[in-house]
C-alpha cells in the first residue's frame, strides 16, 4: 500500500533547513540520489551562494559544522557517534568529539524574556542581574550566571526554545531518510539506518 502521509508544517520547515544547510556546506552529492530527491521540494535544491567558500574546509569539518547548524537533535546524534570508533574514521571522530564541549550558543537569544515567559515572573522581582552570555552551551540547553535579589549567585540551565517540537520533527525526517537509504542504498543498509534512528529516538 502506498504511504500518502504528508509532512507536517513543522517537518516541512525542518526539511527546508536540513537541505539548505547540506547545500551550504557542499553536500549536494548527498541529495543527488533519485529516491532522496522525492522527499525534497525542488525549491530546497537551489545552491547556496556560500558553498564554494565552505569547500575550503575538510569533509569531516563540514560534517561537524552541518550538525552544529542543524541544532540540538543533530548535535546530540554527533555526540553519540563520537564514541563509535568501530564505525567511523578517526578524522571524523576527532571532529565529532568537538561537539562534546564546543556546542555553539544560541544567536539572538533573549535570556531574560525566556525566563519571564517560562516562569511567568518579572526578572526584577527575583534577580539583580542575569548574564546574557552563557557559561556553557549543550545540545538541549545552555547555562547562564545570575544574581538573586539577596545577593546569592546562581546558575540557570535554560532549555533551547521549541526543542521538543524540533526534535520530534527531526526524528520523523530521520525515519523517512533511513527508510529510503535502507531500501535503495546497499552500503547504507549495511549500517542498519532504521535501527540507528530507533535507538537514537529512545535516547
Amino acid at each position: 500500500m502506498i504511504d500518502l502521509k504528508l509532512p507536517s508544517k513543522q517537518e516541512l520547515k525542518r526539511y527546508n533547513t536540513l537541505f539548505s544547510v547540506l547545500t551550504k556546506y557542499g553536500f549536494e552529492d548527498v541529495m543527488a540520489n533519485d529516491q532522496l530527491k522525492k522527499l525534497i521540494p525542488k525549491s530546497y535544491l537551489k545552491k547556496h551562494p556560500e558553498t564554494q567558500k565552505l569547500l575550503s574546509f575538510s569533509k569531516f569539518e563540514r560534517i561537524r559544522m552541518v550538525l552544529e547548524e542543524l541544532g540540538p537533535t543533530y548535535v546530540k546524534l554527533g555526540q553519540i557517534f563520537s564514541n563509535r570508533e568501530d564505525m567511523l574514521p578517526p578524522k571524523l571522530i576527532k571532529e565529532l568529539e568537538k561537539l562534546q564541549n564546543n556546542v555553539p550558543s544560541l544567536k539572538d537569544f533573549n535570556v531574560e524574556k525566556t525566563i519571564e515567559t517560562e516562569l511567568n515572573i518579572s526578572i526584577s522581582d527575583y534577580f539583580q542581574s542575569v548574564n546574557p552570555q552563557p557559561l556553557a552551551a549543550a545540545s538541549l540547553a545552555q547555562v547562564h550566571q545570575a544574581k538573586l535579589l539577596n545577593g546569592d549567585d546562581v546558575v540557570l540551565k535554560i532549555q533551547r526554545p521549541n526543542v521538543d517540537d524540533v526534535i520530534a520533527s527531526d526524528i520523523e525526517i530521520m525515519y523517512h531518510i533511513a527508510k529510503t537509504l535502507d531500501k535503495y542504498s546497499p552500503q547504507a543498509k549495511a549500517f542498519q539506518p532504521l535501527s540507528i534512528v530507533s535507538a537514537f529516538e529512545k535516547i
